[in-house]
């Protein structure tokens, strides 16, 4: 009786572990440079493609979505938008000299002083580690 009950308890405790979203960012064709990605209750939801919410970044490189916020706990890949892979890590590994990869992940909350709620404000970059290293301005 005492393993059965050891079992049920391994078992429930597993079971109650944090949930992790699986998400995809499709980027447009050669895009280079910062992603900007802001969850607002007021913007429309994510469409979830194969169990993965989908963050369809437009030429701009700036994504607004609302409705529920899968970057909480997350498992990541990316891809531009003809379908080649974006270099993603895993687990400390680094891309190819020159590869094109997603780098970075900064998570700010900027406070609208009208409404009283905090945004927060996901940032990526998409490009090459020497691209990433030389950023400037705005790609910070």
């Amino acid at each position: 009786m005492r393993k059965q009950l050891s079992v049920l308890v391994v078992l429930f405790c597993v079971g109650c572990g944090p949930h992790v979203d699986r998400i995809e960012y499709v980027v447009p064709n050669g895009f280079r440079g910062t992603v900007i990605i802001r969850h607002q209750p007021d913007a429309p939801g994510l469409p979830v493609v194969d169990g993965r919410y989908v963050f369809n970044i437009p030429e701009d490189g700036v994504f607004v979505y609302g409705g529920y916020d899968p970057l909480r706990h997350h498992l990541r890949t990316a891809r531009f938008a003809n379908g080649d892979q974006i270099w993603v890590s895993t687990r400390g590994d680094s891309p190819e000299n020159g590869e094109v990869a997603l780098l970075g992940e900064v998570t700010r909350r900027t406070w609208n002083s009208v409404d009283g709620y905090g945004v927060p404000e996901y940032r990526i970059f998409i490009g090459t580690e020497k691209q990433w290293k030389n950023r400037t301005g705005a790609d910070r």
